[in-house]
């Protein structure tokens, strides 16, 4: 693996991101093509959910599914997986309540790296304003100690000049830029 590993922890992490739009094909693809690559984390979002509200991966990756999924797994949008080549000890996972973020934290060399998985709904901030609220509460609690290094990934479902193409302008509606806000707000 490319994870260079040292007494406390990761030095480099490879990661792959993927919206898998709840379709098997897709993710049994992406399991292939993780299968042969030196990856060490892969959030999805939308991912593929079986009839017995699991979903796929193989021995090479521990599932991190969000708090909520036991009571609703129909309701998960993102999962994360954690390639097993990693050192158990040296992460684990964040506990958040709410079916479109999971997400994970590693103490190592540089310090703590927390990865955050979002997926954002087209029509609604519900991700966003609970994630505005762990950033809050986080923040609150780091006050005598140096900040964690921490990663958004995701799929914000949002559309915006700052980083979409002119080609898009037809989707920079009030509406989109209006619900795209509370995101600029947050990176702000």
């Amino acid at each position: 693996m490319s994870n260079e590993h040292t007494g406390n922890g990761w030095t480099t992490i490879q990661i792959c991101q993927q919206n898998m739009n709840k379709l098997l094909i897709s993710q049994l693809d992406l399991l292939q093509t993780l299968q042969k690559s030196d990856y060490d984390i892969c959030p999805i979002q939308e991912p593929y959910i079986n009839f017995r509200g699991k979903t796929r991966a193989n021995q090479n990756w521990i599932v991190i599914y969000p708090d909520t999924h036991q009571q609703h797994p129909n309701n998960t949008r993102s999962v994360i997986l954690v390639n097993t080549n990693l050192l158990t000890d040296s992460w684990k996972q964040i506990h958040l309540e709410h079916p479109d973020i999971s997400a994970v934290k590693w103490q190592g060399q540089y310090g703590m790296l927390r990865i955050l998985n979002i997926y954002n709904n087209c029509g609604n901030n519900n991700s966003l304003m609970h994630l505005s609220t762990y950033m809050r509460d986080h923040e609150q609690q780091q006050h005598d100690s140096s900040p964690p290094n921490i990663m958004w990934m995701g799929d914000f479902n949002r559309h915006h000049p700052i980083w979409d193409e002119a080609h898009n302008a037809h989707l920079f509606t009030q509406a989109n830029l209006n619900l795209t806000q509370p995101l600029l707000n947050m990176l702000g």
